[in-house]
């Protein structure tokens, strides 16, 4: 179980990590980090002055940009819909390369053994 101090170290790396996404144009990954460390920080009740920091506060006087720069997350989502690669498809499409990776597991199995 990680501390908190470990849980606001992670997400403090997680921009950096959708940075690299974005300019690898992996937008589904981009998408699925800057939410997956949203959803964190709620979850976790993470300080309010630590998501200001990662998300930015635009009804702030002047507003704040976060280390999730707003216009690349709005991006990577907008072509992550374009491509059609959704959470659903991603996890399906994991599963499929599951059940491949088993299936030859088992033929390897049995003719080893049968």
């Amino acid at each position: 179980m990680l501390s908190n101090e470990e849980i606001i170290k992670r997400l403090y790396e997680q921009p950096d990590k959708f940075m690299k996404a974005m300019s690898r144009k992996e937008y589904a990954n981009a998408a699925f980090t800057a939410y997956i460390a949203e959803c964190v920080c709620l979850f976790c009740d993470v300080p309010r002055n630590v998501r200001t920091e990662l998300f930015g506060d635009r009804h702030a006087e002047p507003p704040i940009d976060g280390l999730f720069p707003e216009h690349l997350v709005i991006k990577a989502n907008d072509q992550m819909i374009l491509s059609h690669k959704t959470l659903q498809e991603l996890t399906l499409k994991e599963k499929r390369e599951r059940e491949k990776e088993w299936e030859e597991c088992q033929k390897r199995f049995r003719k080893t053994n049968i």
